[in-house]
Order: C-alpha cells, then structure tokens, then sequence
C-alpha cells in the first residue's frame, strides 16, 4: 500500500494537473502527500556586488517558494489530503530522488511533457532522470492524460496492483517510456590498430575510412584510444626544414602506443544513450568505447549521435504527414 508520496512542483500549471488524481487516491488510500518545491542553484553573484545581496536573493526565493507550497497544501487539506511541505535547493531531479529517499517515500507522483524516443534523448528531462534512478515507483501525467502511467522500479514482484475508490494503480518494473539504449546507436566492430601502429599509418587509414577515432587493442584488450588530434599534435610543423624523407622516416618512428591516451572511458551496451551523451559532454570527449562482459563490440561518436537524430527527426516528419 502506498503510504507516502513526494509531488514536484514547479509553479506551474502544467505540474500542477497532477493535484486531481492525487487528491482522488488520497483519501482512500489514507495516503501522505509530500509537496515539494526544488529552486534552482543561484549563480555566482557579480564581484562588484557584496554578500548581502546574495543572501537576500536566496532567503526570497525561499520564503516565495514555501509560501506558494502553503497555498497549494491548504487547498489539498480542505479536501480530506494530509499534506507536508519541503523546499529544496539544487538540481531538480537529484532533489527529487533525495527527498524521496530521506523521506521514505514509497511514490514519485509528477507530470512530464511526454517525450519520447530521441526527442527525450536529446532534450532530457527531469522526470526522465528520476525514473531512470528511482528504486521507487513513479507516477507520470503527460499532457491530456487523466491518470498518470506507472514506470519505474518496485523492488518487489513484477506487478503489483493497489486498488483506491475504485482507482487501479499498479507498481511495474519495467520501463514503459520508450529507451535508446547505446547498442542501438553504436558503429559495430569498430577499426582498431596494434600499439605498435605508426602515427602515419593510423593517419592515412583514418583519412581513408573518414573517421577520427581509433581505437588501439591487443589481443583483444583495450589499451586506448587515438584521435585526429592527438595525430596533428604530434606531426611535425609545416615550417619544418626537414626533407619529405625525412619526415616520413621520423613518422614511422613514433607509434600509436606513444600518443593515444590510456585512461580510456568505456560504457556498456544498454546504458541509456542519453547517459552516454552526458558523459561525452562532462567530459569533453568525442567517443566512447561500448563493452559488454569484459569485450569490445563497437564505438559511440558523435557522428553516430547526429546520424540517429537525423533517422528518427526524418521518420518523425514522415509520421506527421501521414
């Protein structure tokens, strides 16, 4: 039975069309509803500007914030809900999942804009990270539903179904948004070189394939990675005096073992593609190697990336005209 439940609210509207079926389900279920507001991190203040401002700024955000709660939980309470009010700072989804935790909650009740597919993986959401990481159920509304579909993690059986005043809400494990998982998205057998493959080498066979990664392995294990830039950094200057000759005799001396970087990122081939995205991004990196039980079976780049958004804002188009 459900007994706690933690609602998001942003101020909007929008979050809001989450309040009917709460306060439908509620009651019979003599269920606590945890409101809560997330504000976002405040910016750094300017140099110019002194402390107080910043503290003054925040304690508004605050107050305004706890204050748009109260009005909201007032009306929850006229209509038989026991409510509570939290105001959180920090980045929403995080927020969301560690109040739930701490709160021991047993629901996640929000709405989402609805997207699917690579709209979701493109644009993220906060609902999308907070069913990705909860070990709780989790409650979503999209637009012009009445009831919210149930995804997320029930730790439990398979499926459980609670019954409220004639409500059916039911607990599944498994994701019901669709997912693209990084297996969909990868270039399979991906090119690889031995450590002892010169610079020149790897640059002509890069020049010749299109592509700006190569991965060095040796008998099967992943030693690193080389890029087009790791390649330019070590080429000679066009200012040289040396001949051709010997250019190309210097070349052949340097290895890709030499250059490539060794701590190499990996990812698995069922991590959600959006993950993926976010940790090329943090890290500043244009490819990650995919490994499933301990072997290499492709690459992720951002050319796989784009080529995906194209197929699927193409097939979208193409659906839309139908």
């Amino acid at each position: 039975m459900y007994e706690r439940a933690v609602v998001p609210l942003d101020g909007s509207p929008f979050a809001e069309t989450i309040l009917p079926f709460l306060q439908q389900i509620a009651g019979p279920l003599d269920m606590e509803v945890l409101l809560l507001r997330v504000v976002a991190p405040q910016a750094m203040a300017p140099i110019d500007e002194p402390p107080r401002v910043l503290i003054r700024d925040l304690e508004m955000q605050r107050v305004a914030a706890e204050e748009y709660l109260e009005r909201v939980a007032e009306d929850l309470r006229h209509r038989g809900v026991r409510v509570d009010t939290r105001v959180s700072r920090g980045e929403a989804a995080y927020e969301i999942l560690a109040v739930a935790r701490d709160a021991a909650a047993d629901v996640v009740a929000m709405c989402t804009h609805g997207r699917s597919g690579f709209g979701r993986f493109v644009f993220g959401s906060v609902a999308e990270v907070v069913v990705r990481r909860a070990r709780i159920p989790v409650l979503l509304l999209k637009p012009g539903e009445t009831e919210p579909g149930r995804v997320g993690n029930d730790s439990g059986a398979d499926e459980r179904r609670r019954s409220a005043g004639g409500h059916s809400v039911t607990a599944c494990t498994h994701r019901e948004e669709d997912v693209m998982l990084v297996r969909a998205l990868m270039t399979g057998a991906p090119i690889t070189l031995p450590p002892d493959t010169s610079i020149f080498e790897a640059r002509r066979l890069m020049d010749s394939a299109r592509i700006r990664h190569v991965l060095v392995t040796l008998g099967g294990d992943l030693l690193g990675i080389v890029t087009d830039r790791d390649i330019r950094l070590n080429m000679p200057s066009q200012a040289t005096s040396l001949s051709v000759w010997e250019l190309n005799y210097l070349l052949a001396k340097v290895t890709v073992g030499e250059v490539m970087t060794r701590s190499v990122i990996t990812i698995g081939p069922d991590l959600d593609a959006h993950d993926a995205a976010q940790i090329m991004l943090d890290r500043k990196i244009g490819a990650l190697p995919v490994i499933d039980e301990g072997r290499l079976i492709g690459i992720v780049t951002e050319t796989d990336l784009l080529r995906a958004f194209v197929k699927v804002g193409a097939e979208s188009r193409t659906l839309r005209g139908r």
